[in-house]
């Protein structure tokens, strides 16, 4: 087998085989040249070369989150490097498993006029859980000694998050040699004493009330279930959102509407968290106005999220301990009291759907309510999100909805989508973004050629929107900046990745061109476009 002659490249690709690390994205480049000889004339790995280092970064990512398993996207030296950094910042903050291997220079050349060159060391500091930097002529036992750290990073599955590994090579870049087989590394067993939750039980006191909020998590069986005989049980009240992974007829799904429209709701005494950001806003302001409430967050590592109480408990969350955690009953009256708000919640979101307009909000439901086959739902950020998690989704249970919460930025989702639907093609899949993010990311159409079919749904409102429902304009004044108004149509741009295309302009033409949509197995792009009286306020939702 061709390999290239450094050794660090040699015995990186060796590593990762041996591990089981299979997929690999590569941006091309001339710096990371060895590392690409490597990967790609192994035929154990699955290699995927995409152009924009941006784009790859969040197109492993995807796959990462759908095998659940470590995956290595490669760039060459300089600005190329940097661009992974929103993909970092969002595996970080999803706690994902994604490895950036980064070409360098010669340490003798940073910083010395030479091209392409930046500080490399640190560039993700903030934004990662391990560094590493592999001298290129590095002999058999050191490189074997220093991946222990590595192995045994990775080997912590539930504290895992990405990992940087800085490679530096000196030129020439395209020399090889003939090696037979891999090399095998002997790993030490450093096995972690798992900390014993009896130290840290959740202390409730008889009489008090209980919440339990869940964000996205990674899937567990082992939860679901303690969560499901929590609400039948023990009267739990559980919030959840839509892409959390959890839904029961006892679910409370829509707590922006009841905290907008329910004067009486009971109050909690604590509340527990479970899993990442969370997306309502509207609950985090309301639990920030209980100043005796005391706040427990379960979480698989360490953090501190003091800012919705100043009693705050952060609880190393083991599965196979939770049940024991949280051994409390509520009162009867106090979930009574929130499945009444739901209820309540539920019959206006009703009321609303049934009366059919041509806006924003109405649409979103629409498309939740008629996608009648087993699919996944990938949501953008900004509005999509928020409309889908206002939406009926909790009588949906056919329907698995994915999210990029971790920085919640609109950078990157539709390439998540699409490296995930690399991983999952058997279901129907849909990508529900903005105007805005589409245009974005456009440029993450290019991998599409890796997946057979995608529905790419885009709301065009000819600007985004969002920023003017949120802030005050009477108070702002005549600020334009707030939005970006185009008059661009996604047709050219369907044209140009060839897929196909339909778009809606009423709700004649978007009920007949969504049927359409549903029934096709292609990859194409639906544009809902939408004029200026047609834009959704908000407050007309909640009022």
């Amino acid at each position: 087998m061709l390999v290239s002659d450094k050794k660090s490249a040699l015995y990186l690709k060796s590593y990762f085989k041996q591990i089981g690390i299979q997929d690999i994205v590569i941006c091309p480049g001339s710096r990371n040249l060895p590392l690409i000889i490597n990967f790609s004339n192994d035929d154990f790995f699955t290699v995927y070369s995409i152009l924009d280092e941006r784009v790859a970064g969040f197109f492993a990512l995807g796959i990462v989150k759908a095998k659940n398993k470590p995956v290595a996207v490669i760039t060459t030296s300089g600005s190329a490097a940097i661009n992974l950094a929103p993909a970092m910042a969002e595996a970080y903050y999803q706690r994902l498993p994604l490895i950036a291997i980064t070409a360098d220079r010669p340490a003798s050349f940073i910083n010395k006029g030479e091209n392409q060159t930046i500080i490399q060391r640190g560039l993700f500091s903030n934004y990662i859980g391990l560094e590493m930097e592999i001298e290129e002529k590095i002999d058999f036992e050191s490189f074997e000694k220093k991946i222990q750290l590595l192995q045994q990073y990775l080997g912590q599955q539930s504290k895992c998050n990405n990992v940087h590994l800085n490679l530096p090579f000196s030129e020439p870049l395209d020399k090889v040699e003939n090696i037979i087989g891999d090399f095998q590394f002997k790993f030490k067993s450093d096995r972690q004493k798992i900390k014993d939750n009896n130290e840290s039980k959740i202390s409730i006191k008889e009489g008090q009330n209980v919440i339990i909020y869940i964000s996205s998590y990674s899937p567990n069986p082992g939860l679901n279930e303690i969560l499901d005989r929590g609400v039948m049980e023990k009267n739990w009240v559980v919030i959840s959102e839509m892409h959390s992974g959890w839904n029961h007829e006892k679910t409370i799904s829509q707590i922006d509407l009841i905290l907008t429209r329910n004067k009486d709701i009971q109050s909690p005494d604590i509340l527990i968290t479970i899993g990442e950001n969370m997306l309502s806003k509207r609950f985090r302001n309301y639990i920030k106005t209980h100043e005796r409430l005391v706040h427990y967050d379960l979480s698989l590592y360490p953090r501190n999220w003091n800012s919705l109480a100043a009693k705050y408990q952060c609880i190393d969350l083991n599965y196979n301990d939770l049940d024991r955690i949280l051994a409390y009953q509520n009162s009867p009256e106090f979930q009574a009291n929130w499945l009444g708000a739901e209820h309540n919640a539920l019959q206006h979101l009703s009321g609303y759907s049934l009366n059919q307009k041509y806006k924003e909000f109405n649409l979103v439901l629409e498309l939740v309510n008629s996608i009648d086959i087993e699919s996944m739902i990938y949501w953008g950020n900004s509005s999509a999100v928020r409309y889908g998690n206002w939406s009926n989704w909790k009588f949906k249970i056919h329907l698995t909805h994915l999210t990029n919460r971790g920085v919640s930025g609109i950078e990157g989702v539709l390439a998540t989508a699409i490296g995930y639907r690399v991983m999952r093609s058997n279901n129907d899949f849909y990508c529900i973004l903005g105007d805005l993010s589409l245009l974005y990311e456009s440029i993450s159409l290019a991998t599409i050629s890796f997946i057979d079919n995608i529905k790419i749904i885009v709301i065009n409102n000819y600007g985004g929107r969002i920023f003017e429902q949120i802030h005050n304009s009477q108070t702002l004044g005549n600020i334009k900046a707030l939005t970006n108004p185009h008059n661009q149509s996604f047709d050219n741009i369907a044209k140009l990745f060839d897929l196909e295309y339909f778009k809606s302009t009423d709700l004649d033409s978007f009920s007949s061109q969504w049927e359409l949509v549903k029934a096709s197995k292609s990859k194409l792009i639906f544009e809902i476009k939408l004029a200026e009286d047609e834009i959704d306020q908000w407050k007309t939702y909640f009022t």
